[in-house]
């Protein structure tokens, strides 16, 4: 089982990153303030063994103007269906490829099989 590709949206540096991953190992080089730390920072997070922990200083820049939507929304007495619906997420989809006779662990439950004789 392997990662193949890493899909970030709003987690600091990482507004909207996708990234490729190579067969045996992947190296992340680049310019100081280009995400590097930000990108092992997630999944030191995403692995903590008590769940991952944000606060608002993760969320990207680019984000912090729908923080303030939600907050007029609140203001006026808005419902908080109306207020979740303009707040960000921090997301993060991984893309895994396996054998289908591979022991998948602790993951089994979260694989869906594709039948591909099905159109």
């Amino acid at each position: 089982m392997k990662i193949t590709r890493i899909s970030i949206k709003n987690f600091r540096l990482l507004e909207d990153v996708e990234l490729c991953l190579e067969d045996g190992a992947t190296v992340i080089v680049g310019r100081n303030n280009s995400g590097k730390t930000s990108l092992t920072e997630l999944f030191r997070r995403l692995l903590d063994e008590n769940g991952p922990r944000f606060k608002i200083e993760d969320f990207s820049l680019g984000v912090y103007e729908q923080f303030w939507d939600a907050y007029e929304l609140r203001r006026r007495d808005e419902g908080d269906a109306d207020i979740r619906q303009v707040l960000p997420l921090i997301s993060t989809t991984l893309n895994v490829e396996y054998e289908k006779d591979e022991d998948l662990g602790p993951l089994a439950d979260f694989v869906i099989d594709i039948n591909e004789e099905c159109t």
